[in-house]
């Protein structure tokens, strides 16, 4: 199962069943029409608790993503590309 991080106003809120990937798909989706919405979050550890994230085009937010805990970072941006094998 797939746990994301999302940071918000500095607190840590998890979404289950994303991967980062579909959660920023899903973000930049529900605002293209500018247009504000609700994002639903667990706001716990362990035990759901349902939280609702207001999120705007001005929202500022991080993802992160849990299942890579561990594990040895690789960059592949514009501006950095890291091998693994570059260590």
């Amino acid at each position: 199962m797939s746990r994301t991080i999302i940071v918000y106003g500095d607190r840590v809120y998890t979404v289950s069943d994303r991967t980062p990937d579909e959660l920023r798909e899903h973000l930049t989706a529900s605002l293209a029409d500018g247009a504000p919405f609700w994002l639903t979050v667990n706001a716990t550890e362990g035990r759901f608790t349902r939280a609702q994230l207001l999120v705007t085009t001005n929202t500022a937010l991080a993802i992160l993503d849990d299942d890579n805990a561990g594990q040895r970072p690789r960059f592949d941006t514009e501006v950095s590309n890291t091998d693994d094998t570059d260590y």
